[in-house]
């Protein structure tokens, strides 16, 4: 009875620590996303207002609905939209270098 109350306690604590990472990636990459958006001009980012409220929508939609068949939702869906920042951040550089005169 307690080895099974201290794996379930271990089992916790490691859905714990792999919560907090995927939080840890995806606010890095969101702060990547943010410096990359607030680097350019005013002008270029009213260009890409509309387009990038739409992709925050999306991203945000996507993951939740992707991650609720997952063993743990949470982790799936921070680190999917991890992945679709990161995905984004690239795209917007090569947008806002086009874009920029």
């Amino acid at each position: 009875m307690k080895r099974a109350a201290e794996e379930d306690a271990a089992a916790k604590e490691y859905q714990t620590i792999l919560i907090s990472e995927a939080q840890t990636n995806y606010d890095k990459a969101n702060e990547n996303l943010n410096l990359v958006w607030n680097a350019t001009s005013k002008e270029i980012r009213n260009q890409l207002l509309d387009e990038q409220r739409i992709w925050l929508k999306k991203r945000e939609l996507e993951c939740k609905l992707d991650s609720s068949n997952a063993d743990n939702p949470e982790v799936y869906r921070l680190n999917c939209e991890m992945n679709m920042t990161t995905q984004r951040t690239n795209e917007l550089r090569q947008k806002i270098y086009y874009l920029e005169p």
